[in-house]
């Protein structure tokens, strides 16, 4: 049985992969494990979810009086969901590390700020032996708050 039929024969509650069972897939650890649950699994694209909390820390700098979820955050995020596409494409990258190659197209639209929820989106493009190409979305209330496209690597 494939790593998407088993998740798709035990889903969480009220998703398809909780923050635990991210957990088991990536290396990622709080704070920086950027995806709270996915919602949608199909062939070559992830939908997940990230519940941006007032109290994360990177609101006491950034910015004191008007925060601003970072960007590099937001890329961090789509590139999780990245990996996960990656993953759900070729079981073989199972206990793999994820490897963050590059970022081009990137462009932020919306300002995100605490207490909302990010729908994050990854469709692999293209996937090469170990590479691949993914274009990535972050929507916030159904709008375009991001978008770009990444190109990362398994590795064993």
């Amino acid at each position: 049985m494939s790593l998407l039929d088993e998740i798709l024969r035990h889903p969480a509650r009220g998703c398809l992969l909780d923050r635990e069972g991210i957990m088991r897939l990536l290396p990622h650890r709080p704070p920086f494990l950027m995806l709270d649950r996915v919602t949608a699994i199909e062939p070559s694209l992830v939908v997940a979810e990230k519940e941006v909390a007032a109290s994360e820390s990177c609101f006491e700098g950034h910015f004191p009086g008007n925060p601003v979820f970072p960007g590099a955050l937001q890329i961090e995020a789509m590139a999780q969901a990245m990996a996960l596409a990656m993953l759900f494409a070729d079981e073989s990258f199972l206990g793999g590390r994820p490897v963050f190659m590059g970022v081009e197209k990137c462009r932020f639209r919306l300002p995100v700020v605490p207490d909302c929820l990010l729908t994050v989106r990854a469709e692999l493009k293209r996937l090469r032996g170990s590479v691949g190409v993914c274009e990535t979305e972050i929507l916030l209330g159904g709008e375009l708050a991001s978008n770009a496209v990444l190109h990362a690597m398994m590795k064993p």
